[in-house]
């Protein structure tokens, strides 16, 4: 009899206390893709950045009852790195599931103000902040939640890449590989960039590295061992907290096979914080007789300085270029609120060569070669790469009926257009190169 009582007042402590609270589990994450900020930025509502949190994992096997009741007043501590909370933390309205409880400096506590058997218990912090260091801005959370989030990577600059292209056969030495690194943001001993030939291309001798500021005696270039197609600069050391810039010269390639091929492309892949330099490159055009080797750059096509008055109808598969008209496979659109052009017909009309116009479908990507212009863009992504530095398009590129479409302006600024209009009775763009 006296073990029953015990067994009961047992119980009852424990539903009395809601010990069992400690059994709650769930999930943070951030609404959005993680941002590139600058040093001393600060995130407010312009980001729309926000913590959501989840508690839907209960146990329901728990002593005392079928599910799990949850403790009201249960805290969550939340601690920034590399940043401050904002003022605006303090009046943050979290509906009836939270309030906040205390900001100081990089901490947030919250309280919990229900409890109950709960399913699917969620709720949504905006993030207010100042960022205060370089690297990873990061949430981690403590509480009746354990996690951590990266809210962002914070830079003081930008990174760029430049590498050429040019005429060449079945074997001979790129155009140089340059990387200019602006910000202080430092790499670590042991990071890689990789660099991939494709089409069956091979790196047949290590190039010269010229490096200046951060670069300078802390890199060297490796051939991979069982896969010559890859190469690796690697960091020997830490690099200091300075800018820099790498030269790679003289990369000596070939292609075993000794077949004709379309283009070869070099693909650079790294992304480390702050730090992203994962890029594509086409760098070779296959030409037969290798005597003739030139750049790009001077024998295309586009590198007329004539110019080009271009005019394209809506819906309609003809274009005109300075009044004669051409014949394309795919008509401009409308979509969403903006002018749509085809990526081939728009660069053909610009005077750009379809050998200067490639398309990956691995990567959804097209590239676009004139004069004194480079251009990479990827299917459903706003971001376009000119000569190497990022641009925000209008609208994401889309791929419709197997062919790419870029938004009007976006591809008309990158192309150094004049002048851009769109009447809106007769759907006529109208572009001046």
């Amino acid at each position: 009899m006296l073990k029953k009582i015990i067994a009961a007042m047992f119980i009852t402590a424990l539903s009395a206390t809601n010990v069992l609270a400690a059994d709650t589990t769930g999930d943070v994450w951030l609404n959005k893709s993680v941002l590139t900020v600058d040093q001393n930025e600060y995130l407010d509502e312009r980001e729309n950045l926000k913590l959501c949190f989840r508690f839907d994992d209960f146990n329901t096997n728990a002593i005392g009852n079928s599910g799990l009741f949850f403790e009201k007043s249960s805290d969550i501590y939340i601690l920034l790195t590399g940043a401050e909370w904002g003022e605006e933390m303090e009046n943050c309205k979290l509906g009836n599931y939270a309030t906040v409880e205390d900001v100081d400096g990089s901490y947030l506590h919250l309280k919990l103000r229900t409890s109950g058997y709960l399913d699917d218990f969620n709720f949504e912090l905006p993030i207010y902040c100042h960022v205060n260091s370089l690297g990873e801005i990061r949430a981690d959370i403590d509480g009746a939640i354990t996690d951590s989030v990266l809210i962002a990577n914070s830079t003081n600059g930008d990174v760029n890449i430049s590498l050429g292209r040019k005429d060449m056969g079945t074997s001979g030495t790129l155009k140089p590989l340059t990387i200019t690194d602006s910000s202080t943001v430092h790499y670590n001993k042991g990071d890689e960039i990789r660099l991939e030939l494709d089409n069956n291309f091979i790196f047949t001798d290590t190039p010269v590295l010229k490096g200046e500021g951060k670069f300078a005696d802390t890199c060297e270039f490796t051939i991979d061992e069982d896969n010559p197609g890859i190469a690796y600069i690697v960091f020997t050391s830490d690099t200091p907290d300075t800018n820099g810039k790498l030269v790679v010269e003289n990369m000596e390639v070939s292609r075993p096979s000794g077949r004709p091929y379309k283009v070869a492309s070099l693909k650079l892949y790294f992304e480390s914080g702050a730090i992203d330099i994962s890029r594509s490159f086409p760098v070779a055009y296959y030409v037969e007789d290798t005597s003739r080797e030139t750049t790009t750059e001077v024998t295309t096509e586009a590198t007329t300085s004539s110019e080009r008055n271009i005019n394209i109808q809506i819906g309609s598969n003809y274009y005109t270029v300075n009044g004669v008209n051409f014949e394309m496979d795919s008509p401009a659109m409308i979509r969403g609120g903006y002018t749509y052009l085809p990526l081939r017909a728009a660069a053909n009309a610009a005077g750009i060569d379809n050998s200067n116009i490639t398309y990956y479908s691995a990567d959804k990507a097209a590239y676009i070669s004139s004069e004194d212009t480079e251009i990479i863009i990827t299917a459903d992504n706003d971001i376009m790469y000119v000569n190497g530095s990022a641009v925000v398009m209008d609208a994401p590129a889309v791929i419709v009926n197997n062919r790419m479409y870029l938004p009007m302006r976006s591809l008309a600024e990158a192309l150094d257009a004049k002048s851009i209009d769109f009447d809106n009775i007769t759907k006529v763009v109208t572009i001046n190169l």
